[in-house]
């Protein structure tokens, strides 16, 4: 059984401790070491640095450890920036003179990479920060020059057959407008070329022939013969005539041109007739 006396009573003797220590032992703590460098030396980037979790007594703990006892763990990583950026972007001069007053021709620029600090390497401009490259040549004036010559045409010279569809040429040349000296056909308009040849004596020529003569003996009657029939032959005259001129007769060649066969009808044909005695 317990007895509970007056203080006064108790007044002589050492009282006990109310309070005891316990967990001796430090609380772990957040080891933040050094900010390393900004990811990018200029513009926003990224700093990182190493965050431990640390006992005196039991060295490197667990995060959870430190997050349950001492609370949140320190960031990590912050945004950085160690200044800004120079800005890149294209500059050009101005177009020269077109190569060519009309016709198609060309012209060109100078077109650098500049920065604040003045020109600098084309690679600097990149496609995201600068935007594609401007052109440094084009296409200038393209528009169809003037044409400075005209066309000149000589006489027709003599057809090249005399039948059978030939043909007659003349010279058609390109000369200048203020002096009629010959130029480059391509100083004058190509749809207004007036033609360099032209069909002539188009009619074929043709063989005319003549009637047949009479049968003519050309074997005399032998005594065997008992037909009275001997062999002969009987001819006509043929000709080539051209009816481009009025039916002149020309050479057989011109005929021979166009017949079938290329040859002439036959001025000779075996026959037969009464022997002569």
């Amino acid at each position: 059984m317990m007895l509970i006396f007056d203080r006064v009573e108790c007044a002589n003797l050492p009282k006990p401790s109310l309070n005891e220590s316990c967990n001796p032992e430090k609380c772990p703590i957040w080891i933040k070491h050094k900010w390393g460098e900004c990811s990018k030396t200029c513009g926003d980037g990224i700093v990182n640095r190493g965050v431990v979790c640390h006992s005196e007594t039991k060295g490197s703990l667990h995060d959870e450890d430190c997050i349950r006892i001492v609370g949140p763990k320190p960031p990590t990583e912050k945004k950085c920036k160690v200044k800004e950026c120079p800005k890149y972007r294209w500059v050009s001069d101005k177009w020269t003179e077109c190569s060519k007053p009309c016709g198609g021709g060309h012209r060109t620029r100078n077109v650098k990479c500049s920065s604040d600090g003045g020109i600098v390497a084309d690679t600097a401009c990149t496609p995201e920060d600068a935007g594609p490259k401007p052109t440094a040549r084009e296409k200038c004036n393209v528009d169809k020059c003037p044409f400075t010559g005209r066309w000149e045409v000589g006489s027709y010279a003599a057809c090249s057959k005399v039948c059978n569809n030939g043909v007659s040429t003349r010279n058609v040349t390109c000369v200048s407008i203020k002096t009629g000296a010959p130029v480059n056909v391509t100083e004058c308009d190509p749809k207004d070329k007036p033609t360099a040849n032209t069909p002539c004596n188009s009619k074929n020529c043709e063989f005319k022939t003549d009637v047949w003569s009479e049968c003519l003996v050309t074997q005399v009657a032998s005594a065997d013969n008992t037909s009275g029939k001997c062999a002969g032959e009987k001819t006509r005259k043929v000709t080539c005539v051209n009816p481009n001129e009025a039916n002149k007769i020309v050479d057989d060649k011109w005929c021979k041109e166009v017949a079938a066969g290329g040859k002439a009808p036959p001025s000779v044909q075996k026959c037969q007739t009464a022997c002569k005695a």
